[in-house]
């Protein structure tokens, strides 16, 4: 997190998870599109499963990468796959209230293949 030290400095980085990079992925974008979730494109197939460690009503999952911080919209209540991309990212989770919370890592796979995550929201 060089580049984004700056962003995270009030996160509690020990309630993130850090994902490593997955080496086969393919860049986020080709020209203006976002390739990530193509698989006509090479989009990415390897996904963690992510999960809060005291249970949440109602929390969201938001992540830091080298070029990018971003909180996704989508209200969670349970687990949720994440895919993994071409550069190491931490992801965390922020409560309906926006305070941070802990995250943990239980499980992980490949889209496309065998695993016990299919119910598992993809985000």
């Amino acid at each position: 997190i060089k580049r984004k030290a700056s962003y995270i400095a009030h996160f509690d980085s020990g309630l993130m998870v850090a994902v490593s990079e997955d080496t086969k992925a393919a860049n986020r974008w080709l020209g203006p599109l976002p390739v990530f979730h193509m698989p006509i494109f090479g989009g990415w197939k390897e996904f963690v499963v992510l999960e809060p460690v005291v249970p949440q009503d109602e929390w969201y999952v938001g992540w830091v990468v080298e070029d990018d911080l971003g909180v996704s919209q989508v209200k969670l209540s349970g687990r949720v796959r994440l895919l993994k991309g071409p550069y190491q990212v931490f992801f965390f989770g922020v409560n309906e209230h926006g305070d941070q919370i802990h995250l943990q890592q239980v499980g992980g796979g490949k889209l496309r293949t065998k695993h016990d995550y299919k119910k598992v929201p993809l985000l």
